[in-house]
C-alpha cells in the first residue's frame, strides 16, 4: 500500500548558496522528516536525474521522494512518487506511467480539481495557498476544511509556519507540505519535530 507522507519538505535550490542541495538533502534526512519533493523545474534532464538520485541516496530507508512534475525521471532515479502541477499530466496518464507502486499526487486550487483528482485516482492532492504566500491570495482554512471532506487526502501548502501547524490539523488536512519553513538547516530539526508531533509522523 502506498503511504502518504504527511510532512514533505520542498526543494528550492535558489533558497541555498550556490544553489547546492546536497548538505541540506544530508540535514533533512537526518531529522527523520517523512519526504522530500524535488521541485526544481529549470533543471536540464540529465542534472534532475543526478539531483533526485542523490536525494533517494540520501534518504534511502528514512524518507520518501516526490519529483515534481516527472514521472519519467522518478522511475528512473528509483523515487518513491511524483507530484504533478494543476497544469501538467492527468493524473491517470501519470498512473499508467508511474504503475502502481509509486505515489501520484497533485496540486489543486479548487474543489473542482480536489474531485477531479479523487476521481482519476491520486493518492493526495496539495491544496493551496492556505495562508497567503509569494503575493497570492489565501483561500483560508475554511476552504481547507471543505476540501478535506471529499475522500482524498489533502495535503496542505502554502504559508505554512508552525505557529499555523495546529490549525491547519484542525481543519482536516492530512499533513502539509512547504518550502520555506524548512529552508534553514539549523532550525530543521526543530521544524520537523513539531510537524511530526502534529501529524503523528
Amino acid at each position: 500500500m502506498r503511504q502518504i507522507p504527511r510532512v514533505t519538505a520542498l526543494s528550492r535550490r535558489s533558497l541555498f548558496p550556490g544553489g547546492e542541495l546536497g548538505s541540506w538533502l544530508a540535514r533533512l534526512a537526518d531529522t527523520g522528516v517523512e519526504a522530500v519533493q524535488i521541485r526544481e523545474k529549470d533543471l536540464a534532464d540529465i542534472e534532475l536525474l543526478d539531483l533526485v538520485g542523490r536525494a533517494v541516496e540520501a534518504m534511502a530507508g528514512r524518507g520518501q521522494v516526490l519529483v515534481n512534475g516527472r514521472a519519467d525521471v522518478a522511475l528512473a532515479a528509483g523515487a518513491d512518487g511524483v507530484h504533478l502541477p494543476s497544469d501538467g499530466i492527468p493524473v491517470a496518464a501519470a498512473r499508467r506511467l508511474a504503475g502502481e507502486e509509486l505515489l501520484v499526487g497533485c496540486s489543486a486550487h479548487s474543489l473542482a480539481e480536489i474531485d477531479r483528482a479523487r476521481d482519476e485516482g491520486a493518492d493526495y492532492a496539495y491544496y493551496s495557498p492556505i495562508f497567503e504566500s509569494s503575493g497570492k491570495r489565501p483561500i483560508g482554512l475554511p476552504a481547507l476544511a471543505e476540501a478535506t471532506g471529499r475522500g482524498l487526502p489533502v495535503i496542505a501548502l502554502g504559508g505554512i509556519t508552525i505557529e499555523r501547524l495546529e490549525a491547519v490539523a484542525e481543519a482536516g488536512a492530512s499533513g502539509i507540505a512547504a518550502i520555506r519553513m524548512f529552508a534553514d538547516p539549523v532550525e530543521l530539526p526543530t521544524v520537523v519535530a513539531a510537524a511530526g508531533r502534529v501529524f503523528g509522523q
